[in-house]
């Protein structure tokens, strides 16, 4: 550590984190000979430049500084919060290998920058303006999206530029991905180059018909009006096209992709040249992968997976030169590698009541793939290497904690980012084998001892159904006399797992400061999480605000018996789905927990968005009795009187009206909640100053009602 470390609400408010000043984004050039990252120039900086080490000498070099001063586009801010993108500076970047060497692609003031290894930084003239700009191979041309359409410009000309597609209206663009591609299937991009670098595949995307959701800006003057056009549950979702164009300009030529393509989920090329296409249908249970030629518009049903209640998508689909491809598949109720051959035949290749979270390398000659799985134990994460001819699983790594990898193309090579509750995360360059090569140059990773922290122990709690709930309990380290005050730390929605063998868990700077006071925290990943099997997340389908508060419920009574707990004494906290459930925790056990922090709660899913609410929720028509009884609103009868509710006024994904209405809702009952509004927040709260009022306010809360004295 660079200076000394007090755990205080200075500490929690600082970002990054301790131990999170670590290379970004790492990954291998298409050559395999260099590792590209992102790291911050300086120690205590939260802006990232762009670097470089090449794997003969190991000596890193500054490729790109952050820019100097940059006003985002709202599409940038938007998507900065969709990636959940809490740094500054250079957050995004894009490698080419051409004739001539390595060349790098960044965001500048303005628009793009280009280099090399060698070569320094060039403003790109003409980029001005653009979005999710993308390099041809050669390093001549430079595709991006400008005022909702697709541009083709040279890196050395720009009076070439070319318009791909000519839009007129802002609500139906051309190329970007929009809030539900991004938020809830992870489709960042909305248009892609094919390997021969002659077609351009894109997304048109038609909100024109969406309502508007205003977001007020009352801490500007004068107040300003943000219109999001967000499809809340039961309402029209975006309308998709799929199109394909010649990157040197000319006619489109669409895909028709059927009736029940709601939602465009994911988009590639193949090794052939064909636009690969991943859509489902509005209920989410029927999923399709299609084919489609450039040349004749024709598709081709490819791949089809259909689930009773709804599919998770696979993270990764890689396509084959042999006509197949690898990915993955909950049919057989956990995440397993299946194996699709050109007919689209399927053959499962993994098998057993673990999950395949990742595929990181797909070596098509050598007929091996690596994946990363939970094999050892749901709360870790190892690299395997997997025979597609036998089906062997091999590990690779075997360290305990999580490993998160990236591959080298030519597959002799990955880079391995480790972490643990015992240490921080740590970069290394390894060979296949899993042999170390080397660290990543300017880290200095520290363990909890270092910062004079508790690890939190694992335990194990039952249950109603007989299921094993793995939590984590951070116990009192100040000597305190039993029985304990308790807060029970929650997420406990579908989708997410929080309690893993991470630095995310010991770094948790509130809980170890609640320990420092007298507290017991523990966190619990209830019925609904994931990772842990189908039948596991869909305890909760169709009925939010049930198994989800049983459990949690279960855990603080597990709690009170085994340690030491006290049970007048414990409050509730969470974030997003967490302040949902915090709300749900209060409303239907009272008894139980009589103190709670809710942030950007959810109130009622008829006013979330339509892809995530109905995917787990169901036709808001089908089960209006389900949607009824999961609203906060259908509980209130009974609502213990202390609670905090923290909200960004500008949420653009949990809208402030979610709190508004229950603050309305309650004052009609009575009831005075206290509320912590933060007038310049969407839902990822940032900055310092932020951040500690928001620490301060909820620990002090937690401390006057569990306790005798605030925080200090």
């Amino acid at each position: 550590m660079n200076r000394p470390f007090t755990l205080n609400i200075e500490a929690i408010a600082d970002w990054p984190m301790p131990g999170m000043t670590l290379p970004q984004k790492a990954r291998f050039s298409p050559d395999s000979k260099w590792v590209t990252y992102l790291a911050p120039e300086a120690p205590h900086s939260t802006a990232l430049a762009l670097w470089a080490v090449d794997l003969e000498h190991l000596k890193p070099r500054l490729l790109a500084s952050p820019p100097q001063s940059v006003t985002l586009s709202s599409h940038e801010t938007m998507r900065r919060e969709r990636e959940r993108q809490s740094w500054d500076g250079i957050t995004d970047y894009a490698v080419i290998q051409t004739s001539s060497g390595l060349y790098f692609l960044v965001s500048d003031e303005t628009g793009y920058a280009m280099g090399s290894p060698d070569t320094p930084l060039t403003h790109i003239a003409g980029s001005e303006g653009g979005l999710d700009a993308v390099l041809f191979g050669g390093g001549d041309r430079l595709a991006m999206v400008r005022d909702g359409n697709l541009v083709v410009l040279s890196t050395k000309d720009p009076a070439s530029t070319r318009a791909l597609t000519f839009g007129t209206d802002p609500d139906r663009t051309y190329g970007l991905s929009d809030f539900i591609s991004a938020e809830e299937f992870g489709r960042q991009r909305g248009f892609w180059i094919s390997p021969d670098e002659s077609w351009v595949a894109f997304v048109q995307a038609d909100v024109r018909h969406i309502e508007k959701f205003p977001l007020v800006h009352f801490e500007t003057d004068p107040a300003a009006v943000e219109s999001f056009a967000y499809p809340a549950t039961g309402s029209a979702n975006p309308r998709y096209r799929l199109g394909v164009i010649s990157s040197e300009g000319g006619a489109i030529q669409w895909f028709d992709l059927g009736p029940d393509a709601e939602y465009l989920a994911e988009v590639s090329w193949t090794p052939s040249g064909h636009v690969a296409a991943m859509h489902l249908d509005r209920s989410q249970r029927r999923l399709h992968w299609s084919i489609c030629d450039p040349k004749t518009g024709e598709v081709k049903p490819f791949y089809s997976e259909m689930q009773p209640s709804y599919v998770n998508i696979a993270e990764q689909t890689y396509f084959l030169h042999s006509g197949g491809a690898i990915t993955t598949s909950e049919s057989s109720g956990y995440r397993h590698l299946i194996l699709i051959d050109p007919s689209g035949r399927v053959r499962q290749i993994t098998e057993g009541s673990w999950v395949v979270t990742d595929i990181v390398d797909v070596n098509e000659a050598e007929q091996v793939v690596h994946v990363v799985a939970t094999l050892a134990a749901s709360h870790q994460r190892q690299l395997y290497r997997v025979s597609l001819t036998s089906g062997s699983v091999t590990p690779v790594t075997t360290t305990a904690g999580v490993h998160q990898l990236a591959f080298a193309p030519n597959h002799q090579w990955f880079i391995d980012r480790h972490e643990s509750v015992e240490r921080s995360p740590y970069l290394t360059i390894c060979h296949a084998s899993g042999e170390l090569y080397a660290p990543l140059p300017g880290q200095a990773p520290i363990s909890a001892h270092d910062l004079g922290l508790s690890q939190p122990e694992w335990v194990e709690i039952a249950a109603e159904d007989g299921n094993v709930l793995l939590g984590a309990l951070y116990r009192p380290t100040n000597n305190a006399h039993p029985p304990h005050p308790l807060v029970l730390s929650v997420y406990g929605g579908p989708h997410a797992q929080r309690v893993l063998d991470a630095w995310s868990l010991t770094i948790d700077l509130e809980a170890q400061y609640l320990a420092t006071q007298g507290f017991l925290v523990l966190k619990v990943d209830n019925r609904g999480s994931a990772n842990r099997g189908k039948a596991f997340e869909e305890a909760l389908y169709r009925r939010f605000g049930t198994v989800d508060v049983d459990d949690q419920t279960r855990a603080a009574a597990w709690a009170v018996r085994f340690a030491d707990a006290d049970p007048d004494r414990i409050g509730i906290t969470g974030w997003s789905y967490g302040g949902y459930l915090t709300l749900m925790a209060m409303a239907k056990a009272p008894h139980i927990f009589k103190v709670g922090v809710a942030g950007a709660p959810v109130t009622d899913f008829r006013m979330y968005d339509t892809a995530y609410t109905e995917r787990y929720m169901g036709d808001l028509q089908e089960n209006a009795a389900g949607y009824e009884q999961a609203s906060v609103f259908s509980h209130l009868d009974h609502f213990p009187e202390n609670l905090l509710i923290i909200h960004g006024a500008i949420d653009e994904n949990v809208h402030f009206r979610h709190s508004l209405r229950l603050l309305d809702a309650m004052i009609d009952k009575g009831l005075a909640p206290e509320l912590l509004l933060l007038p310049r927040s969407r839902h990822l709260p940032r900055g310092y100053q932020m951040r500690y009022v928001i620490a301060q306010r909820r620990l002090q809360f937690l401390k006057h009602h569990l306790t005798a004295s605030p925080p200090t």
